[in-house]
């Protein structure tokens, strides 16, 4: 009697485990509500020159692209805003989000309206952004950032 109530059983158990396993449905707008927040707060911190609080949303490996061909750490961007750049302000536009099915990715582009002293020299740049952010433990992180600047604007800083 006891074979016969298992073999009954055996059927539904392997049609059980044969099953895909479920994932939990995604909140789609707060991971675009989080991602937008996150990106405030990067370019704020990066306004104030508050690297600190830009580590804190921003991976170990975080690196930055420049319009130069430049790869720069966060501490070395640190740096270079600490050596050159005063007065900053930064006006973001035109953000564009892509976030993975699983909401573990995102890739971001954005548009950059800003006026710097740089060495005491009034600039002022529209430059496009791209980036890659992963979600971890503790929220979404920025991986990496891309600047990009129209080459006749790079051209006529340079003269």
């Amino acid at each position: 009697m006891f074979s016969y109530k298992l073999s009954l059983l055996l059927p539904v158990l392997f049609v059980a485990c044969q099953q895909p396993p479920t994932t939990p449905a995604v909140d789609m707008a707060a991971e675009d509500a989080a991602i937008r927040s996150v990106i405030d707060q990067m370019y704020s911190n990066i306004e104030a020159q508050d690297f600190d609080a830009v580590a804190t949303i921003c991976t170990d490996d975080w690196v930055f692209f420049d319009n130069a061909g430049s790869i720069l750490t966060l501490q070395e961007l640190a740096s270079f805003f600490a050596e050159n750049i005063t007065e900053h302000t930064i006006e973001i536009s035109n953000i564009e989000l892509v976030v993975s099915d699983d909401a573990t990715v995102a890739w971001v582009s954005m548009e950059e309206d800003t006026e710097y002293l740089f060495r005491g020299e009034p600039m002022s740049e529209h430059a496009l952004f791209t980036g890659g952010l992963v979600k971890e433990a503790d929220g979404w992180k920025v991986g990496h950032l891309h600047r990009s600047v129209r080459i006749e604007q790079a051209v006529e800083e340079e003269m």
